[in-house]
């Protein structure tokens, strides 16, 4: 990460993340990392959250202040004001319009990142509304983590799309910024912007970090086998799953796929992890899944998956470390750049997923983008670094089982690909790529003291 002199630093007008709200979520961990990492520079910057409290389903309503991106910020000496909206109707009437106006001329900052799209209409209410009274507007650049907008928020993407094709708000907009090559497309082809020019969209791979995210010594790799999975031990045949109990992961599918993968390996366990993955809410699904067997398969099957619920990220990668398949099952349109097959792999655990993303790509399969956005038609492609299935879970079985027999095929490949998944290198790419679209002529005066030297 580079490093700027102290004085330099303090004549730089900061950036400002605009959060809809903190709460769980990849989206809100990567982008957190990314402002933290920025923060070592002593770069300023401010966080404003559009709501105190976000209605998260079965999660119940996630209050602001509970929040671990928010207390990691707060620890840090982040400035971070919250709008206490909660509607969508509430987010962009009048009222909220002036609120977020005055925030801007108060943080007057170089340039704002709207995390997703969800913050962007009131953006450019505000930025409208200090044009009329003879301020120079805010340059926005917007931040991309799924590849199914439409069906995500679907109300956010015809607010954002109705911006796009409106002169005097595209205005506004800088370009945006997606984690994914997959994201891109998707946007561009939702927001009818597939001829758009090049320089206002650009994607930057998720990167984690390469010093949390390593193997696990043998004593802790046995402390936590005790701890949370007695019934294994480090030589056991492991597939792991790190994901919220969610429709857009697709859980049926992956304890379907369980079921027929344990049926078939009578020496191997399946470990679920995240939020909602307690046993006692996936004790009716497992049961469902494996109703077809005897009871003496049932019992063995039901004995070899173990639902752990929600993991720190230090036993995260014990748990990696010990697994020899991370895998994912989602939708082909949802995830963009899944950060826990990285975690997974540079822990040394061969990425198994659903062509779901940019996973064809993270997997080393060759012309990555002709699997982007649709699933595959084989039952599963080998790459040199993972595997993309269908979305069966017989073919979905078999790849686990193709991973576990094969691990020299990828082990090393993977450990090569280390080095582009570290977080320091994603970090300086964002950085670039925020300068870059700052420096486009449209915004030079207002941004000029963002343009930093790379």
């Amino acid at each position: 990460m580079n490093t700027y002199d102290k004085e330099e630093i303090d004549m730089l007008k900061p950036i400002l993340s605009v959060y809809t709200g903190f709460f769980s979520g990849g989206a809100r961990n990567v982008h957190t990392d990314l402002i933290s990492k920025i923060a070592e520079t002593d770069f300023p910057q401010v966080v404003i959250s559009m709501a105190d409290e976000v209605d998260r389903g079965f999660e119940g309503r996630q209050k602001m202040t509970d929040d671990s991106n928010y207390k990691r910020l707060l620890s840090e000496g982040f400035n971070i004001e919250s709008l206490g909206l909660d509607t969508p109707e509430e987010q962009i009437n009048h009222s909220a319009v002036q609120v977020m106006a005055g925030k801007l001329l108060e943080i007057d900052p170089s340039v704002i990142l709207s995390l997703k799209e969800q913050p962007v209409k009131l953006l450019v209410e505000a930025n409208k509304y200090l044009e009329t009274h003879g301020y120079t507007p805010y340059p926005i650049i917007v931040t991309l983590h799924r590849t199914d907008p439409e069906v995500q928020d679907p109300a956010a993407i015809d607010m954002l799309r109705e911006i796009e094709h409106t002169p005097q708000d595209k205005k506004h907009i800088l370009g945006y910024l997606a984690c994914a090559e997959s994201a891109t497309i998707a946007y561009k082809r939702v927001l009818g912007l597939e001829n758009e020019v090049a320089d206002r969209f650009d994607f930057i791979p998720n990167g984690i970090d390469l010093d949390l995210f390593q193997p696990s010594s043998d004593e802790t790799i046995q402390n936590f086998i005790d701890d949370r999975i007695p019934d294994i031990t480090k030589e056991t045949p492991l597939v792991i799953i790190g994901a919220r109990n969610s429709k857009e992961k697709n859980i049926d599918l992956f304890v379907a796929s369980a079921v027929e993968f344990l049926e078939q390996r009578p020496d191997a366990h399946v470990v679920m992890c995240g939020s909602g993955m307690e046993h006692e809410k996936l004790s009716g699904l497992i049961d469902d899944k494996a109703a077809a067997f005897d009871s003496d398969k049932l019992s063995s099957i039901k004995s070899r998956i173990h639902p752990i619920g929600r993991l720190s990220r230090e036993e995260m990668v014990t748990l990696a470390t010990i697994s020899n398949i991370v895998a994912l099952t989602s939708p082909t349109l949802g995830e963009a750049d899944p950060l826990v097959l990285k975690e997974g792999m540079a822990c040394g655990a061969i990425p198994v997923s659903t062509c779901t993303g940019d996973m064809a790509g993270v997997a080393g399969i060759d012309n990555p983008t002709d699997h982007y956005l649709k699933p595959i038609e084989e039952p599963f492609i080998v790459g040199t670094r993972g595997i993309v299935t269908s979305q069966n879970a017989s073919d979905i079985a078999a790849a686990w089982q193709y991973g576990i027999d094969n691990p020299d095929e990828f082990l090393d490949n993977i450990k090569a690909y280390r080095g582009e998944m570290d977080q320091e290198k994603f970090v300086n790419s964002y950085v670039q790529a925020i300068t870059n679209m700052c420096s486009k002529k449209d915004y030079v005066a207002k941004t000029k003291e963002f343009q930093l030297d790379y």
